[in-house]
């Protein structure tokens, strides 16, 4: 029987190794900074605030509703989830951080990241899902990944994050 590998709910085997998800854990933070440094996607300023995100998390936010998953094959940490409802709107959801190692990319891991967000917000009555990302041409792949994946095109804000860096946000309903 072939494998479903985009139902988040089974383990996934690549090569006979088990993809599974994990509740965040204080003591992960140095090595989701480090995937996150690793991917070369990120600017200093874009892991200081990662390194907040998961800080505040822990302080305030998960009693809110936000969801922060650690991806793990063969229990070592390759990816990272950080979603949450909007808390201003009525089912809206918003995909803040989605972060896989760079040599596990182009195999499937990061579409069932993206999967198990989806699922759990489904799960939680989200019925919409946003997604912020930057125009700058390093993200072609990543732009890709959302259109692949039904995500269409929302808003693109001109010069958002400095000069000739657009900010792209990406919806998909549910």
């Amino acid at each position: 029987m072939m494998q479903n590998i985009l139902d988040p709910a089974q383990p996934l085997l690549i090569n006979t190794r088990q993809l599974e998800f994990l509740p965040m854990a204080v003591e992960l933070n140095e090595q989701i900074l480090e995937i996150a440094r690793g991917t070369g996607a990120f600017r200093d300023q874009e892991i200081k605030a990662l390194e907040e995100v998961i800080d505040d998390y822990f302080d305030q936010f998960r009693e809110l509703g936000h969801v922060c998953e650690v991806a793990c094959l063969d229990g070592e940490t390759v990816g990272f989830l950080y979603f949450a409802p909007n808390p201003m709107s009525e089912g809206a959801w918003q995909l803040w951080w989605i972060i896989l190692r760079d040599d596990l990319r182009g195999k499937g891991l990061g579409a069932r990241l993206l999967h198990r967000a989806e699922q759990q917000t489904r799960e939680n009555q989200g019925r919409l899902m946003f997604i912020e990302t930057s125009s700058q041409e390093k993200y072609g792949g990543t732009l890709k990944f959302y259109f692949k994946h039904g995500y269409e095109k929302e808003a693109q804000l001109r010069d958002f994050y400095h000069e000739g860096d657009d900010m792209v946000i990406f919806r998909k309903k549910l």
